[in-house]
């Protein structure tokens, strides 16, 4: 029976809700959809031995059920696969149909559709090279491929082309090397909090993003990778609540799903209400191991002000790393303007 408290109590957990709970339910709905929610013994043997055997092995043609299939026919049949798709998509990398047909579960159907719509979706978002010349001018790499991305985004969807998005993604450098979480994976920083729709809409941002990140990844790798989004504000940064970041959200979390496939090692999401980890402590008891080990929620304040959760970060991350990631934070603050 519904009753008066209990419409006042959601009332309040309603107001309470801010970008911080939002973007943590983006995570856990690109990490479901992005790792399996099942697989079979044969599909999990097979991702153990699919690099034991060379890529030119004897393909014996047939089909091998389940019940009988014994590693080598396993092995035999993904490579098979692997090779029936390449006729398919020969724009295509073997990296690239093996993350699909992965992803897919073995399906050449899914797979085919899903890799097909990604080369398409990379051959519409080209930017000319007399175009990508204009953003080699300066030092910073990575700020050159996230300008690169976010000029085609804009392009691509007839925005203001003299806009200039502020980076909100990021893959730092710390002594010339990467910066990586303790298991040597590489780490996206995201910092939602530096959007401003005046610039871009929204979905232009979330574009761009995608964009970089098929920048950063090289398509011949199954590379992992390690994302972080700190759901802090920032000084002089537009800060957006969460229904203004719902067009965000929901295109990042489209193109993301679609397009990057087996990509994700883990998701960090941090500083978030200790309210926010209780509820994901029970709904990850519904999740199959695979997906709920890949997101950490890691709780604080999160206000402009607030330290991270550095003890809880150090489980992930080397403690200069944490460091070193919260200087690049406070880096990003803009002067704000004097009161008149």
């Amino acid at each position: 029976m519904v009753t008066l408290e209990g419409i006042r109590l959601g009332w309040e957990w309603l107001q309470w809700l801010d970008y911080t709970h939002i973007l943590g339910l983006m995570v856990f709905i690109w990490c479901w959809k992005v790792t399996p929610s099942s697989q079979s013994a044969i599909e999990r043997r097979y991702r153990r031995r699919r690099n034991q055997i060379p890529n030119d092995a004897f393909l014996r043609p047939g089909r091998v059920s389940e019940e009988n299939a014994g590693p080598e026919d396993e092995v035999e049949a993904a490579l098979a696969k692997e090779t029936l798709l390449a006729k398919a998509m020969p724009a295509s990398t073997l990296e690239e149909r093996r993350r699909f047909l992965s992803a897919k579960k073995g399906s050449m159907k899914h797979a085919t559709n899903s890799l097909a719509k990604y080369l398409e979706w990379r051959a519409e978002h080209q930017l000319s090279k007399e175009a990508i010349t204009t953003f080699l001018v300066s030092e910073d790499i990575d700020l050159q491929d996230w300008n690169i991305a976010a000029a085609s985004a804009i392009k691509r969807l007839g925005e203001n082309p003299s806009a200039v998005l502020p980076q909100i993604a990021r893959m730092h450098h710390m002594h010339a090397k990467p910066v990586c979480d303790r298991t040597g994976k590489r780490l996206v920083h995201i910092l939602p909090g530096r959007m401003d729709e005046g610039v871009a809409s929204l979905t232009a941002y979330a574009l761009a993003v995608a964009l970089y990140i098929d920048r950063k990844l090289d398509r011949n790798s199954s590379e992992l990778v390690c994302v972080l989004i700190d759901a802090r504000g920032g000084e002089g940064w537009r800060n957006l609540n969460a229904v203004q970041l719902m067009p965000f959200i929901k295109h990042t979390s489209k193109l993301l799903l679609e397009l990057f496939p087996e990509r994700l090692s883990k998701a960090l999401v941090y500083p978030v209400p200790p309210a926010l980890a209780w509820v994901w402590k029970i709904v990850r008891r519904c999740i199959d191991p695979l997906t709920r080990d890949k997101i950490c929620l890691l709780t604080g304040p999160a206000t402009i002000a607030s330290l991270p959760p550095v003890k809880q970060m150090e489980a992930h991350l080397e403690p200069d790393t944490v460091e070193f990631l919260e200087q690049e934070r406070v880096a990003a603050f803009l002067p704000t303007p004097a009161p008149l």
